[in-house]
């Protein structure tokens, strides 16, 4: 064989091998890329909640009742005293403030309310305030023990009463307080206090108010509350 022809069957053999470096070379940069998975927070929407307003509601007026006028006219009616009037001359008397449950030793003051809705204008008519009869006194008369105040508009003070207690007779009527005339329709507000001993046991009691005609003194009308006694 020409020499020529040795010399290009060799120069093809080099030039049809890749040299190994060039190879990884090629592969690793003909690889593509990979990205990370990095998650990505959303932003949530803010909703404002809408601001309802409550409707007002408004308490009706309680109007108290008015002390009615009787239309007839009727003349202060005779009485002996220590006697009750009859019940068409009567007015009426309420008690407030009296709570269901009293503990002994601990004062509670009531509010007696006198309304003349009688045919009768009184000349003077006055208040007997007192503790009733309680089983929790342990004895068989049954005498509340304790003591009981009115409350003197005039100085502003309280005014010890001399008898707190009220039995069964009628001899009670002469212990009247906060005399005043008492018209037709006209309504009477006094204040009292009163505080069961703590020597008394536990059982039920009460209080009661009595509207006096002073001229006798003769009963016109009482009210009463009831309440049970605790330690």
């Amino acid at each position: 064989m020409p020499a020529v022809g040795v010399a290009l069957v060799a120069l093809v053999g080099c030039s049809a091998a890749v040299p190994a470096s060039i190879a990884v070379s090629a592969s690793s940069s003909s690889a593509a890329p990979t990205s990370s998975s990095v998650p990505v927070e959303t932003p949530q929407a803010v909703v404002e909640k809408p601001v309802v307003e409550q409707p007002v509601v408004e308490q009706p007026v309680v109007e108290q009742p008015r002390c009615a006028v009787d239309p007839a006219d009727v003349a202060v009616p005779p009485a002996d005293p220590y006697t009750t009037l009859p019940a068409r001359y009567g007015v009426q008397v309420a008690i407030a403030g009296v709570p269901d449950l009293v503990e002994v030793g601990k004062p509670v003051e009531v509010e007696v309310t006198l309304c003349n809705n009688s045919p009768v204008a009184y000349p003077e008519v006055g208040v007997v305030f007192g503790m009733a009869r309680c089983t929790c006194a342990g004895e068989p008369s049954q005498i509340s023990r304790g003591t009981a105040q009115r409350f003197d508009a005039a100085s502003g003070a309280w005014v010890e009463l001399d008898h707190p207690a009220l039995g069964t007779g009628m001899d009670h009527l002469s212990l009247y307080s906060n005399r005043q005339p008492l018209a037709k329709g006209q309504t009477v507000s006094v204040r009292y206090r009163f505080t069961l001993d703590r020597s008394m046991g536990e059982g039920e009691g009460g209080v009661v108010a009595t509207a006096v005609m002073a001229n006798g003194p003769t009963k016109i009308s009482e009210g009463s509350a009831s309440f049970a006694v605790r330690h």
